[in-house]
This record gives C-alpha cells, structure tokens and sequence, in this order.
C-alpha cells in the first residue's frame, strides 16, 4: 500500500491497487461524521475508445455512451433504481460524467459498509433492456435541451466548438 501525507492538510492517503485493476483510495477524516464514497472511471464525455483491462486493443463506442451509462447504471435487474437502495439505506446518491470520467458516488453517517457493497455492486452488474434504454435516450435527449436552454452551458459549447476544430460535443 502506497502513503502520501499532506502536511498542509494535516491528511493522510491511502492507495491500494488490486489485482483487476482497481485503485482503492482512502482517506480518513478523524473527527468528521459523514462518509463519501466515490466509483469513479477515467472514461468521460470526450471519449469513445478505450483498452479494456486484460486486453490489448482499442474499443470503439459511440460518443456520449459515457454519460448514457452514467444514467443506466443505476437500473437493477429486480427493476430497482440503485438510487432507491441507497435511499432506503439512509445514504445519498448521485453520478456525475465529466469530459474526461465519470463517477458514481454516496454519502451518509450509517451503514457505509451495505452502501459500499451496493455501489460497487451496480456499477459491476450492468443490467439493459431495450425499454429501457429507449426510454433513457429520451430523458438524456432532455436533459441536453435543457443544457442548452442555459445561457452559461451554451456559452462554454460555443467556446470549446471555437476553440477545437473536431469538438465531438
């Protein structure tokens, strides 16, 4: 396990690599009640190809499947909202897709331990059907109008399209 202390922040990191690939990080708060918990994936609205772990060739996907499964993740098999779970859990739920990743997060003051498992389970067990992503294309058809309904995201769309010949977005 690597550690890195922050002097200035009085903080302390933990970093564990894991035999599949994943980065664990933690750092502890003493004296803070509430716990966050972040999945998060180099993968963001900018990109479209990847190496899957274990392999050697690029994947190709549509652009904006990022920000899809960002949305679909949280559907259960049992027809479930993970958001729901973690709800009933006591804990907050949110996602989020930047241009470059994307993270699926909690927070809360109890059952952290059944929160953690939760996260990591839905975000390993990706469950679609053709309902629902059919429905999902719509909800993210309106949520990107309503993106661009606002003054400040049409301002930055305009800039990046100026300022990059090829901006996929």
């Amino acid at each position: 396990m690597k550690v890195k202390h922050y002097p200035l922040l009085n903080e302390t990191k933990y970093i564990k690599h894991l035999d599949n690939g994943l980065q664990v990080v933690i750092i502890p708060k003493p004296g803070f009640n509430k716990t966050f918990a972040v999945f998060a994936t180099h993968y963001g609205a900018l990109m479209n190809k990847f190496i899957p772990y274990g392999e050697k060739e690029y994947v190709e996907f549509p652009l904006g499947i990022a920000h899809f499964l960002e949305h679909k993740m949280f559907d259960m098999p049992d027809g479930k909202d993970a958001t729901e779970l973690f709800a009933e859990l006591g804990l907050d739920s949110n996602a989020a897709t930047s241009y470059n990743m994307t993270a699926y997060l909690f927070s809360g003051t109890k059952n952290i331990v059944e929160g953690l498992n939760l996260l990591l389970d839905f975000v390993q067990t990706p469950y679609f059907t053709e309902e629902s992503v059919l429905r999902e294309q719509g909800i993210i058809d309106q949520e990107l109008k309503m993106y661009l309904d606002n003054p400040s995201d049409n301002l930055q769309l305009g800039l990046m399209e100026n300022m990059f010949k090829h901006y996929p977005l």
